[in-house]
């Protein structure tokens, strides 16, 4: 720090240099004692240092209404899914869902995954590993509804009500399309980026690392769903 060598001198100071009366001689002795007590301890030092934190992510571009950042064309596979099929897997995960809410799940993950050139099987299985279709549900995390978005990331992806299945599951796709998009459609980075965070996969990649356990058994979860939609 720079100190400035024509600082206004303080009021308690006379403009002979001697100090006013009444000025607090003792307790400027103890302030100046505390100090060095803490320069020798090391307070004052922790006083003065910030923590380094891992940059943010890059925030998704604003949402527009059922637009989705583009994506390279998913492998599709020869038996395209039908609703019939999805409804069936739907109520095979959550037994609870009553008819019309299940209706409306699985209309809404085939028209947003349609929009977003995305793998409707992919978009399913994630929301069944997420939130077994529960519009409602909430970890201990944080995260919030079918797809268990944190608010940070639901605030990015334009979602103001996360437990509106609507608002949700496009929110949903429109994360996991842009992670595809970030990863060349690397389906296995962009499931581990959704699960633990995209900088947190970008450092083990950069490292040369590969994926840690909990992020392959991740991976291995949605893929097991995934193969049950085929």
């Amino acid at each position: 720090m720079v100190w400035q060598r024509n600082a206004r001198r303080p009021k308690s100071l006379r403009g002979d240099g001697r100090s006013c009366p009444g000025w607090p001689g003792a307790a400027m002795v103890s302030v100046v004692a505390v100090f060095l007590a803490l320069a020798a301890s090391g307070c004052a030092g922790r006083l003065a240092r910030f923590d380094y934190q891992e940059p943010a992510a890059p925030p998704v571009p604003p949402p527009a209404a059922r637009i989705v950042p583009a994506v390279p064309p998913q492998p599709q596979s020869s038996n395209p899914l039908t609703r019939d099929q999805l409804l069936a897997f739907i109520h095979w995960r959550n037994d609870k869902l009553d008819g019309p809410s299940a209706d409306h799940l699985a209309d809404l993950i085939i028209t947003d995954s349609q929009a977003a050139n995305l793998d409707d099987r992919l978009v399913a299985a994630v929301v069944a590993v997420e939130s077994s279709f529960d519009a409602t549900a909430r970890s201990s995390t944080g995260a919030q509804g079918l797809g268990q978005l944190m608010p940070d990331t639901a605030h990015q992806v334009g979602v103001t009500d996360p437990y509106d299945p609507d608002q949700n599951l496009e929110g949903t796709v429109r994360y996991l399309a842009w992670l595809l998009a970030l990863w060349n459609g690397r389906a296995d980075l962009a499931l581990a980026s959704y699960a633990t965070g995209l900088n947190t996969v970008r450092h083990e990649i950069e490292s040369g690392q590969p994926l840690g356990p909990a992020q392959t058994h991740y991976v291995q979860l949605v893929r097991g769903m995934y193969e049950r939609l085929l």
